[in-house]
């Protein structure tokens, strides 16, 4: 395990002669078992036990070092979902995203407090309304220039 954690540590610090080698989880069972804790798609706690006892001074001491090592350790957990679910999930994530700007009226139109207003009128009325042009001071052109 001491191994395990030696290598995950230096390549969580990004040591150069650390990037190439393989981590052995199965040089044993419980490296093995603890593989997805230590190296994988999870979050992980470690605790460690010491004594305040001077005969116990070399084993707390080597106990606080190897929690050091395992600190440094930086897993990156992803959430594991169907491509399906994903989808439907960013689809509900863009429909809330646009009801928002609905409701606060965000968007790329500009400012037109305190102007006067040309509006369009159609027979359909999803249409009226829709185009706006504000009448600035001064002379104002609208619709297409006649030749001469």
């Amino acid at each position: 395990m001491g191994k395990v954690i030696n290598i995950l540590a230096d390549k969580a610090e990004g040591k150069k002669e650390s990037i190439a080698v393989v981590v052995p989880y199965r040089e044993s069972k419980l490296t093995r078992m603890l593989q997805n804790a230590l190296g994988g798609n999870s979050k992980t706690s470690m605790i460690a036990a010491i004594s305040p006892a001077d005969v116990n001074y070399e084993e707390s001491y080597s106990t606080l070092n190897y929690a050091n090592q395992v600190k440094s350790i930086k897993n990156k957990a992803w959430i594991n979902e169907n491509p399906k679910d994903k989808f439907i999930r960013e689809l509900r994530e863009e429909n809330e995203r646009l009801k928002n700007m609905i409701d606060n009226k965000v968007g790329n139109q500009p400012s037109l407090d305190g102007k006067a207003l040309l509006i369009n009128l159609n027979d359909d009325p999803f249409l009226t309304g829709k185009l706006k042009h504000a009448v600035n001071d001064g002379m104002n052109v609208i619709g297409k220039p006649k030749a001469g």
